[in-house]
């Protein structure tokens, strides 16, 4: 018997549950005290991978607006959706897929304890807290060790998914062909993940204007063919962004088109900001330009009610 396929609410419900759990197992694997947590980590992520698998356009969206307000364990979630996007794109399978989203998962984990100190500070880092940011790479690759990840594509993409194509970055200020080709789908992932999401200390950024930021980036900070994969995957407005058309109604994207420039638009508001009785599909009216999601909540549970019913 066919499996019934999840509704978006479902999937978003399910990546909830998903960021629940991370948060155990982020706090096991910092312990002092050494374990093994290898099988844990592959479980999590075949369940990722499973669930953005029977609907990559609703994980993306509940990525990108309902799971938020937890940087710490949000942020490395939508980077691993990200991430294994890039490298099903290259056709990647099995346990290259795996691995790749393993470390995506974990990459942070290093800096996790004094992610909340960061995240509000109002000034420059002190010199010990700059030092504690640039060796967090290497503290990830330790914790990991210490409770049984021994997977050297893990670990290698852990550690140099700080390092830049033009030598800028750290630990140790590799460049090019020296970071490996899994931490170079990390930068990309990790950069893009962390404009577009809010913080305490400043708005999201449209998700259009982090790609651009990307894409001038190409070759100097990123990698430039995955950088290209990354839009042309995505889409020019990925899903999980709102839009307001040439009309000036607002309209959320709800899915990735044949070409990165049309995505499939879901019409929720009139141009004076007001939900719409009837929201629908857009057939042929053209995107103005992109807006902040975050300024029109007031829509998202709209618009998770019209994805489960088809719209």
């Amino acid at each position: 018997m066919a499996r019934t396929r999840r509704q978006p609410s479902q999937i978003i419900g399910r990546l909830l549950d998903v960021r629940d759990r991370l948060k155990s197992l982020f706090r096991a694997l910092e312990s002092e005290t050494p374990s093994d947590q290898w099988e844990r980590l592959r479980q999590l992520a075949a369940e990722l991978q499973a669930l953005w698998g029977e609907d990559t356009d609703a994980a993306l969206i509940g990525l990108h607006l309902f799971l938020t307000d937890e940087y710490a364990v949000d942020q490395p979630l939508h980077v691993a959706l990200l991430a294994d996007l890039l490298a099903q794109d290259l056709c990647a399978t099995g346990h290259r897929r795996e691995a790749l989203v393993i470390a995506a998962i974990t990459h942070d984990i290093g800096m996790y304890d004094y992610r909340r100190e960061l995240d509000h500070r109002s000034g420059p880092l002190t010199p010990e807290l700059q030092s504690q940011v640039e060796q967090h790479p290497l503290r990830s690759v330790s914790l990991l060790e210490r409770h049984g990840v021994r997977d050297a594509q893990v670990l290698r993409a852990v550690r140099e998914h700080h390092e830049r194509m033009d030598g800028s970055g750290y630990p140790r200020r590799l460049g090019g062909q020296q970071i490996s080709p899994f931490a170079r789908m990390l930068a990309i992932a990790d950069m893009y993940s962390a404009m577009i999401r809010p913080r305490p200390y400043r708005d999201a950024m449209l998700s259009r204007v982090g790609l651009g930021t990307l894409f001038r980036e190409r070759g100097r900070q990123v990698d430039e063919g995955l950088t290209d994969r990354l839009i042309r995957v995505l889409g020019i407005h990925p899903p999980g962004t709102f839009v307001r058309l040439e009309d000036g109604r607002i309209a959320a994207v709800v899915g990735r088109g044949p070409d990165p420039r049309s995505p499939r638009l879901l019409a929720l508001m009139s141009k004076r900001g007001n939900l719409l009785p009837n929201p629908g599909p857009v057939d042929d009216e053209a995107i103005r330009e992109p807006v902040s999601a975050f300024d029109y909540r007031g829509a998202w549970n709209v618009l998770l009610d019209e994805l489960d019913r088809g719209g």
